[in-house]
């Protein structure tokens, strides 16, 4: 992976509406990761050029194209970039998206946990694969590094945190989630 001056890593956000841009910022933002928004494929085609991204999370249907074209655009600019794709049309052209090879593909409404597990994983697939859970010394990787202090246990012994997230955006409260 390629790292922005500050030391982190940067995803790029592809989607025309606002209020998603909003929260997938938020939540990657809160788990340790430079990001940038745009809401189209001609937007998202002068980000890709002008700076290192190292994944790309991209709507499927935008105003002037489709996700197709910003994974074509992406790979075109940098081959080792990670794509995921979401999508609200669970009847997505899975030919056309065959042929963009996303990393990974998430229809909306996403399950949070799921998507912060894969956006890790993807983007720093060695972090989380063995933690430390108090057992063992952690021979010094214990400093957060600014990450989640966690480093990929996103449940919390089962136990999903809100973070608020889903109130805050204009989105239909979440009140009961917290505590099911």
């Amino acid at each position: 992976m390629r790292y922005q001056s500050s030391g982190q890593l940067c995803v790029l956000v592809v989607d025309d509406h606002d209020e998603l841009v909003i929260l997938a910022a938020t939540v990657l933002r809160l788990m340790g990761y430079v990001v940038r928004g745009t809401g189209c494929v001609a937007q998202a085609r002068a980000a890709l050029q002008d700076g290192c991204v190292d994944l790309v999370l991209t709507d499927w249907d935008l105003p002037d194209g489709t996700g197709a074209d910003v994974c074509r655009i992406a790979r075109e600019v940098r081959s080792d970039t990670k794509i995921v794709v979401l999508s609200g049309l669970h009847e997505t052209r899975h030919d056309e998206m065959a042929r963009c090879k996303p990393d990974a593909f998430f229809a909306k409404p996403m399950d949070m946990t799921e998507f912060r597990a894969s956006i890790r994983q993807l983007l720093e697939p060695n972090l989380g694969l063995e933690p430390n859970l108090g057992l063992e010394p952690n021979l010094g990787l214990e400093p957060n590094l600014g990450l989640e202090p966690n480093l990929g246990l996103e449940t919390n012994l089962g136990l999903e945190t809100n973070l608020g997230l889903e109130t805050n955006l204009g989105l239909e409260p979440n009140l009961g989630e917290a505590f099911a």
